[in-house]
């Protein structure tokens, strides 16, 4: 696996053709893009769910102008959009914080992953923005009372036989083999609760992991919270309905590039 770029995974796979005694006849090398188990996942309709925070996101701008007294005389859309844009209300810029919020909690269960000095990890959440630390320190009491022995952290897995690709947060021994114990796939979020398709995620990383070796007892939703509080949430990956996603991920992907080049030559 060489890593990620914008259309995907690319991974370097070898082919050995062997003689009937079995001896290798030639080695080929070649290098293929496979989809990103996160953007599979994508492809199931989360419209409910996005239009209600994106209507919070500007029903909290209003009322945070309306308590500031600001005066909207004269304003047009394009001035109300500005506005909220730089007071941080848009749910563009309040999606690129979300991403922001889960990258370093991210960062940081993968420190105390590596065993990296509790004062460097402590370090690195003080330089963390203060409404992003909380989740960083859900991460480091959530590893401190579950102790988990880490086997892969925030590796890529990948399946040939499937073709996709993604990079799992934390791959555990946790125990005996029983609910949360055993090998335990565990995957960070920091949304608000936990939801169906993320079941579906896990079942995509189960697959990879498993083609490549390692099983998988049971999985799990680790939930941080701004307030510095976690909920871990138990889940059996949803490895049917993945491949599902995947089936309906590359038909509507053909699907584009036939509309697209439709449209370029109408």
């Amino acid at each position: 696996m060489s890593g990620y770029s914008g259309d995907g995974y690319t991974a370097r796979v070898q082919v050995e053709l062997l003689s009937p005694e079995g001896e290798v006849r030639s080695l080929h090398d070649y290098e293929v893009v496979l989809p990103r188990i996160s953007d599979i996942s994508k492809i199931i309709d989360k419209s409910d769910q996005l239009l209600g925070w994106a209507y919070n996101s500007g029903l909290e701008g209003m009322l945070a102008f309306a308590e500031a007294e600001v005066d909207f005389s004269g304003w047009d859309l394009s001035a109300a959009k500005e506005a909220m844009k730089q007071a941080g209300y848009s749910p563009f810029v309040r999606r690129g914080a979300a991403a922001d919020r889960g990258s370093r909690a991210h960062d940081t269960l993968e420190m105390c992953a590596r065993g990296d000095p509790e004062l460097e990890i402590h370090r690195f959440i003080d330089k963390v923005p203060k409404e992003n630390q909380g989740y960083c320190w859900a991460a480091v009491d959530w590893y401190a009372h579950e102790a988990p022995e880490p086997i892969l952290v925030e590796e890529s897995v990948v399946s040939l036989q499937h073709g996709f690709a993604g990079t799992l947060d934390l791959y555990s021994k946790r125990g005996e083999p029983t609910v949360g114990k055993g090998l335990v796939l565990t995957d960070a979020k920091t949304s608000k609760d936990v939801y169906p398709e993320m079941a579906m995620q896990l079942g995509g990383y189960a697959i990879g992991l498993e083609e490549l070796g390692f099983p998988v007892d049971t999985a799990s939703i680790l939930l941080l919270r701004a307030d510095g509080t976690y909920k871990e949430v138990f889940l059996e990956p949803d490895r049917a309905a993945f491949l599902h996603a995947l089936d309906l991920y590359r038909s509507f992907t053909q699907t584009k590039a036939a509309v697209k080049a439709a449209k370029e030559e109408a």
